[in-house]
């Protein structure tokens, strides 16, 4: 499982360590520069006062021997050679130091240790002081430790520091996740945005959008269950006491009367169901198919093959008056659904011995599809109410369920068709315009 605060942590404390660790090693090797530095300085200094304040020495005055007979540990050796090479002082009773006739620094070897040496001379003497290296690293590794314990302790406070900002970094994600974890179905109300730091609130804006999508979702889901289980309530009943008339009935034509109107009842739920699963499967949540170019002409002249036999039971003259070649992007699945649904209300609402037209245009980089009758058409103050889910006017006795024109509505939405409902025929009827986008 990924961790935010594992990642964050594992970048910064090992940075951390990492440009620790190479800050005291480049102050260690800064410390032994300026210590051996100043050690040169010390022993050139040394050597140089010797020789000018130096007396003449004529015999080796002082020994490296303390009253027990044990010899000192000394950090400086001098030794003073007069202008014929005889060693007239040594601060040291061992064997002498060689004599180095070069002025200057000499490193040597001599008394199992490493020695750094300064020669100065004048025409009487020469004085040579030595400085063991043991000697300036012990110094350098004091003062590096001096300096380097301070370090140690700011870097183990750092982190420290790192890993408390760190956790207090994503409090506002704990904080944005047990607010998630107090909601339900019913309570998707937009999370708080103004007090988020800004790198989150991209995140709870996208996720208010979900919830808001959501919300919209399951208010559209529990008011067309309420309005399912409305409208098939009522051919239910019918059936129900049309088959109990069928049962008790005695007389051959009232049976068969009876039996007429539960074919008609049985007629209205099966389409009602058809257009309620339909409706269920155009929802926001369902699952799209991918858009395909669509040839509007073909798939016109199929629907109006399929509702051929309808029309020519009420003598309607419905075909394709106009028709200009047109290939749109879209599901021909629910393009065929919705021209089906608009030639159906055409033909239930368009008198016998009526006529509908079906014209296609291409106008202007536009996609034109007009359905018009001259049928009892729709009231302008109640065109933009009839793609309502079961919307019925109140003087409308003609069989339906209400569901038609909210399912053509949707998916001309679903293909950003622009739909208008106007007068059709000869000042009368209904004309329904949908405008695709090329």
């Amino acid at each position: 499982m990924i961790s935010i605060r594992r990642r964050l942590l594992l970048w910064s404390l090992p940075a951390l360590l990492i440009t620790g660790l190479l800050a005291s090693i480049a102050t260690y090797f800064e410390a032994q520069d300026e210590i051996n530095e100043l050690s040169d300085q010390y022993v050139r200094q040394m050597a140089l006062e010797l020789l000018q304040h130096a007396p003449q020495f004529s015999d080796i005055s002082k020994t490296g021997f303390t009253p027990d007979g044990t010899e000192e540990e000394h950090d400086i050796v001098t030794q003073v050679w007069d202008k014929n090479g005889n060693l007239t002082y040594s601060d040291t009773k061992s064997p002498p130091m060689p004599l180095y006739l070069a002025h200057g620094f000499t490193t040597t070897h001599w008394r199992s240790k490493q020695w750094r040496i300064y020669t100065a001379r004048n025409n009487k003497l020469t004085v040579q002081v030595a400085q063991p290296m043991h000697a300036q690293q012990e110094v350098i590794n004091e003062i590096a430790l001096r300096m380097l314990s301070p370090l140690a302790i700011f870097i183990l406070v750092l982190a420290l520091v790192i890993w408390i900002a760190v956790d207090q970094g994503l409090f506002p994600l704990r904080r944005l996740t047990s607010e998630l974890n107090k909601r339900n179905a019913r309570s998707l109300r937009p999370l708080p945005v103004n007090t988020l730091p800004l790198e989150i609130q991209p995140l709870v804006i996208a996720l208010n959008d979900l919830l808001n999508r959501l919300d919209k979702a399951l208010t559209h889901q529990r008011q067309f269950i309420a309005d399912a289980a409305h409208e098939l309530r009522t051919p239910l009943t019918a059936v129900s006491l049309q088959a109990q008339i069928v049962e008790h009935t005695q007389n051959s034509a009232e049976s068969t009367a009876a039996m007429h109107t539960l074919k008609l009842g049985i007629a209205r739920s099966i389409h009602l169901v058809q257009q309620l699963l339909t409706m269920a499967r155009l929802e926001p949540e369902a699952a799209q198919r991918p858009f395909t170019q669509v040839d509007l002409e073909a798939l016109a002249k199929q629907v109006l093959t399929d509702y051929a036999s309808l029309a020519h039971e009420k003598n309607i003259d419905c075909g394709l008056a106009h028709s200009e070649p047109a290939n749109i992007m879209g599901d021909a699945d629910n393009l065929r659904i919705l021209l089906g649904n608009l030639v159906d209300n055409a033909i239930h609402y368009t008198p016998v011995d009526g006529r509908i037209d079906v014209n296609i245009y291409a106008v202007h980089k536009k996609i034109l599809l007009e359905i018009q009758d001259n049928g009892c058409g729709i009231p302008a103050e109640e065109r933009t109410r009839v793609f309502d889910r079961f919307y019925r006017r109140i003087d409308n006795s003609a069989p339906g369920s209400g569901l038609g024109l909210a399912i053509v509505k949707r998916i001309a939405d679903h293909h950003q068709a622009k739909i208008t409902l106007d007068e059709g025929m000869d000042h009368k009827g209904l004309k329904v315009t949908l405008e695709f986008p090329v």
